[in-house]
């Protein structure tokens, strides 16, 4: 088996950038040094690729990425987010000449949405807080009740409102997924959390610029009656009628383009929640595709972290598990340090 040539860190990046809440990447800079790359390792066009690679890079956004961010990611070593940001930005620029497109996606959201403090009431009128779990039991009861002042913002009525964030809480509770916990505001459509984090802009960009690649971005999470932690399905996708939720689709299209390619990479934030139920969907539309194509997909352990809230919970516990089953499944877990050719089935996907 032959290794695979690593190329040399680019002289722009710097790992430190990744704790920078304000870091961005010189847009000028990276076009000149682009040009000096192609030339220096022979770099062809991304259209050119024989063995199509991609990297779903998954949320790592500002707000997750950063001390500073209204939600951050630290994982329970504290530093989470901004290793494993570090570590996904070398491992792109490493095997930039391999890696034919990056993929991220970009939670979306805006203060209403059903998981924010502002969709909720106690039962006296009184606010709820963040870090809040909300139960269908908490809706039957009347102890909470959906907030009746936003009812007409979100086109409804309050009490066509509250029967549907007390069918949703069900809906939740009966498939089994995460109960509604109420977030810290966040990646808010037009903030600077909402962007990607400085050091990941920078090797999307940077590829793109050297590898002729679109490298386009994917919106999910602006949905006012439901979570949507996996790029691919939201939570829930019916109302309280049976009726379809709008705007609450599969997004089958995008499943479809990743599973064109040869070897699909997986990394972002956060382990425990979007980067996990997202690897769920796709696992789940491999079933039904062809089972045998879970092997080519890669979770890369070290470009990902889970949420570790402090005093509230701690989600690591089930993003290992989450690991384990992925595994189980038939899909690859990895490092970004280990050699790209020693991952499982890469040396005969590349014919090395």
């Amino acid at each position: 088996m032959n290794a695979i040539q690593k190329l040399e860190m680019p002289p722009f990046f710097d790992p430190a950038n990744a704790g920078d809440f304000d870091y961005s990447p010189d847009v000028a800079q990276l076009k000149v040094v682009a040009e000096e790359w192609r030339k220096r390792y022979a770099i062809k066009p991304a259209a050119n690729d024989q063995v199509r690679m991609v990297i779903l890079d998954i949320d790592s956004q500002s707000d997750f990425s950063h001390k500073e961010g209204s939600l951050y990611v630290a994982g329970r070593s504290g530093e989470g987010a901004i290793k494993a940001n570090a570590a996904i930005a070398a491992f792109e620029y490493s095997y930039l000449n391999r890696i034919t497109s990056k993929r991220c996606t970009l939670d979306s959201h805006q203060p209403t949405q059903i998981f924010f403090p502002m969709a909720h009431l106690y039962a006296d009128g009184s606010t709820l807080s963040s870090n809040t779990f909300v139960s269908v039991d908490d809706y039957s009861s009347g102890r909470i009740k959906a907030n009746p002042y936003i009812a007409k913002e979100l086109g409804a009525n309050p009490t066509w409102l509250n029967q549907q964030y007390e069918y949703y809480c069900g809906q939740l509770e009966s498939k089994g997924k995460k109960k509604l916990f109420l977030w810290d505001e966040h990646t808010m459509l037009g903030s600077k959390g909402h962007r990607l984090a400085g050091v990941i802009e920078e090797a999307r960009l940077f590829h793109s610029y050297v590898r002729f690649a679109a490298n386009s971005v994917e919106l999910k999470g602006f949905n006012n009656f439901t979570e949507h932690y996996s790029i691919f399905e939201p939570e829930v996708t019916t109302l309280w009628n049976s009726k379809p939720m709008p705007g609450a689709q599969k997004n089958t299209q995008f499943l479809n383009t990743l599973l064109y390619f040869d070897i699909i990479i997986i990394c972002g934030l956060a382990s425990s929640h979007c980067v996990m139920e997202s690897v769920r969907d796709l696992k789940k539309y491999i079933i039904d595709v062809d089972p045998k194509l879970a092997s080519k997909v890669y979770i890369m352990a070290d470009g990902t972290a889970p949420v570790v809230i402090p005093g509230v919970y701690d989600y690591t516990d089930d993003a290992d598990a989450a690991l384990e089953e992925f595994k189980n499944d038939g899909m690859n877990v990895v490092n970004s340090t280990e050699p790209l050719e020693t991952w499982p089935g890469v040396a005969a996907i590349m014919g090395l």
